[in-house]
């Protein structure tokens, strides 16, 4: 790992103002490893005096960046080599450009990458990536726990940090959390690099912990959209619809012959309704940047 940071920080491109180093009680003393051996005014360490996460180590950094108020744009790489530098500017040019409030990478663009990645790990990414389109209402954003990202300044001061994971489901809370603020999100097209570096992370357990947890920001994200935020013919769709179909089953096995209309009719029309807010969910993708509505005065 070590040795993996300091040829990654080789890489960052001389227009990067900052290198934000996060020591999540690394064992291997990463951080300090590559400060010792790399002189660059950029680099900041950080360290956390006991192992609390990768998403509370993504905080730190975010945290600090916020405090530097003369910082525009946060990118998030780790420290194992997998994540190209050189496609920084690309992740940047979106959200500098006013193209999208956060961009995120896609490893499931490029059928040669998808070659290179484990098929366990394949598969689980791919449910994943279904389940989080329906809590975070991106429907058009795949890959959502890929960890190389770039935020505005100004929407990363709207995120509730304190509400955010603290370990692997942090990516997905982060545009869970965007998805609440209309934020815009764009994938960037890369590669898959696995090296020597071995996840902690078990698939099994994650797809447990991560189903919860998606459910949940599911009711959250449908509760705030169609009841909080805003009240709309979509919100009555959203509670007629499953609920007539509900009661079409219940009549159809209560007494089959004599209500068998009514049946098919409170079907029909819940399934209708169902269809119609799915498809007013799936269109209502926000298109338009926040960040340019925002002052630093209302962050």
């Amino acid at each position: 790992m070590k040795r993996h940071l300091v040829q990654l920080i080789a890489r960052v491109p001389e227009e990067v103002s900052r290198i934000y180093l996060v020591d999540d009680a690394c064992p291997e003393g990463s951080v300090r490893f590559a400060t010792e051996r790399i002189d660059d005014r950029r680099i900041r360490a950080l360290y956390h005096r006991e192992n609390v996460g990768v998403g509370s180590a993504v905080m730190t950094g975010y945290a600090q960046a916020m405090v530097d108020r003369d910082v525009d744009v946060v990118v998030k790489l780790d420290g194992d080599g997998q994540m190209a530098p050189e496609l920084l500017p690309v992740f940047v040019e979106l959200v500098w450009s006013g193209q999208a409030d956060y961009a995120k990478g896609n490893r499931f663009v490029r059928l040669r990458s998808l070659r290179q990645m484990p098929k366990a790990r394949l598969i689980g990414n791919l449910g994943l990536s279904l389940l989080s389109k329906v809590s975070t209402g991106y429907w058009s954003i795949f890959d959502p726990t890929n960890g190389y990202t770039c935020i505005h300044i100004d929407v990363l001061r709207q995120l509730d940090l304190g509400q955010l994971s603290k370990r692997y489901f942090f990516e997905s809370d982060v545009l869970f959390q965007l998805g609440l603020l209309s934020a815009v999100v764009r994938d960037v097209p890369m590669d898959a690099s696995y090296g020597d570096e071995t996840s902690s992370l078990r698939l099994s357990a994650a797809l447990i912990e991560f189903g919860y947890k998606h459910l949940r920001n599911t009711v959250r994200r449908l509760k705030h959209r169609y009841f909080v935020r805003d009240l709309n013919l979509t919100s009555v769709a959203l509670l007629l619809g499953p609920s007539l179909i509900v009661l079409g089953a219940v009549l159809s096995r209560v007494s089959p012959s004599s209500s068998l209309g009514a049946s098919v009719m409170c079907f029909a029309g819940g399934l209708a309704l169902t269809l119609y807010f799915l498809s007013k969910d799936v269109t209502g993708v926000p298109c338009l940047p926040i960040h340019g509505t925002l002052s630093r005065e209302d962050t």
